[in-house]
């Protein structure tokens, strides 16, 4: 459906901006359509989700 959200996520990674932004929006979406006072004041940035290694995946398999 050309109408729904789609957020580019990495949930596992902690601060990642995909899940920040589908967070902001869930929250909004909530506040618009029941009132209820669940204003956030979060700010979501516009940059995109990146894979962040602990241990690169070339330096692993050596």
């Amino acid at each position: 459906d050309e109408d729904l959200p789609v957020f580019g996520t990495i949930a596992s990674q902690f601060n990642d901006p995909g899940t920040n932004a589908l967070y902001k929006a869930l929250m909004d979406t909530l506040v618009a359509k029941t009132g209820a006072d669940l204003k956030s004041t979060m700010s979501a940035a516009d940059e995109m989700s990146e894979k962040v290694w602990i241990i690169p995946p070339h330096a692993a398999a050596t």
